[in-house]
């Protein structure tokens, strides 16, 4: 079943299409966003900027621009378990670009995505580092030889060892070959640079398509997710943001039938803080995957986050916060 996509373009109406589940555009209702928690909203950014230098500040009156990457996969390296007394994974180990990073198992995203690059579907499949906040993924400890890699929207957990990359990227592109035109759709790698620079692309790279698959070790975990940008050392925006976001789900147990995690750079840095809500839908019978609404956030702060997420356990989307989204299968 092919994504259908949700972009800037997109005619709002009371309903937004393209989804699995029928969700409404909602605005903030004067009766909860009374004019104490804008007050809040501004003083807790006022607050933030203060530590941040001129040119990288909150900015509420910004404008959220609705689109985002059109992709078929979310892969996400689980981060290791935290060293007790040590700073979080996402805080001490997240270089700014984390496939530069040199060590285990952050350096398997480069070699990853190096893959990905052989194959004209490798661009429509996000990778990203995930740091476990709570729920049904146990993070692995720092020495284990395998990197883990959850794979939306097949919700299934992978342990991959160093010589079986290669077969897991083949695999996610579903091995996908060679000689073909990129088409003119917006890509993760052009999201990251600006969300105008859709561009096309000619492919010639050649993927054997045999390899044995049943090598690959995997497991169910079937959820709905809440994804936090908290990238600090790719922006502070994110990172403070992010941090102060995940602290106000835990202390008012916000997103309580979720996993929750800190997600690696989405783009967007501008619009912190930014989160991404992946809701099942159920299982297709033509993909054999899945069904997963991918719904994207910006703008969101911890005064205005349980609204957030009390309209979407309704079905409804705040549109003065939402980024767009796409339907996975």
């Amino acid at each position: 079943m092919p994504v259908a996509r949700l972009t800037g373009l997109t005619r709002f109406s009371s309903f937004v299409a393209h989804f699995h589940k029928q969700y409404k555009l909602v605005d903030i209702s004067p009766l909860h966003f009374t004019e104490s928690t804008s007050q809040k909203s501004v003083c807790y950014c006022d607050t933030v900027n203060i530590s941040l230098p001129e040119g990288k500040r909150l900015d509420l009156g910004i404008e959220l621009p609705r689109k985002v990457p059109e992709y078929k996969r979310h892969v996400l390296l689980v981060s290791p378990r935290n060293d007790d007394n040590s700073p979080p994974e996402w805080k001490a180990s997240w270089q700014s670009k984390l496939e530069l990073n040199p060590s285990w198992p952050y350096s398997s995203i480069f070699t990853l995505k190096n893959h990905l690059k052989k194959s004209i579907t490798g661009s429509e499949i996000l990778v990203n580092a995930i740091s476990m906040i709570r729920g049904d993924i146990h993070p692995p400890e720092k020495y284990d030889k395998r990197v883990h890699f959850y794979v939306l929207p097949d919700m299934k957990l992978f342990k991959i060892t160093k010589d079986q990359i290669s077969e897991f990227a083949h695999f996610l592109s579903g091995g996908s070959s060679f000689n073909a035109t990129r088409n003119n759709m917006l890509h993760f790698e052009d999201f990251l640079k600006g969300a105008d620079n859709a561009s096309i692309q000619q492919i010639s790279r050649e993927v054997s398509s045999s390899f044995d698959k049943s090598r690959l070790e995997y497991e169910y975990i079937v959820g709905d997710w809440a994804l936090i940008c908290g990238h600090y050392q790719r922006d502070p925006r994110c990172g403070i943001v992010g941090e102060d976001l995940i602290k106000e789900i835990q202390s008012r147990n916000i997103c309580k039938d979720k996993n929750v995690g800190v997600i690696s750079h989405i783009g967007g840095h501008k619009y912190a803080g930014n989160i991404i809500f992946y809701n099942h839908a159920g299982f297709s019978e033509v993909s054999q995957r899945s069904k997963v609404d991918a719904l994207w956030f910006g703008k969101v702060l911890p005064t205005n986050l349980p609204l957030l997420v009390e309209n979407l356990n309704n079905y409804k989307i705040t549109k003065s916060l939402y980024r767009g989204g796409l339907q996975m299968d």
